[in-house]
């Protein structure tokens, strides 16, 4: 694994954002830390042993949680 792109676990309540609009279907706008916007629903959020935990979206598309700067416009607060 390369070492200058090891997860970070992201803040436990920002953690609980991407719970609630899952559960709620609620549409999103993540802004990635590369300023890239990307909008949808939440399928549902993954852990992957040694790469960290992922959002997957209703499009299939998957990110992950320590690259996605806000989410609804509320920022990432840190890191647990």
């Amino acid at each position: 694994m390369d070492t200058k792109d090891t997860y970070t676990p992201i803040a436990c309540s920002f953690y609980d954002l991407f719970e609630v609009a899952g559960s709620r279907q609620t549409p999103v706008e993540l802004v990635l830390k590369d300023e890239q916007t990307i909008q949808g629903k939440i399928k549902t959020l993954k852990t992957v042993k040694n790469r960290g935990e992922f959002v997957v979206l209703q499009s299939g598309e998957e990110i992950r949680l320590d690259k996605i700067k806000s989410m609804n416009g509320k920022e990432s607060i840190g890191y647990c």
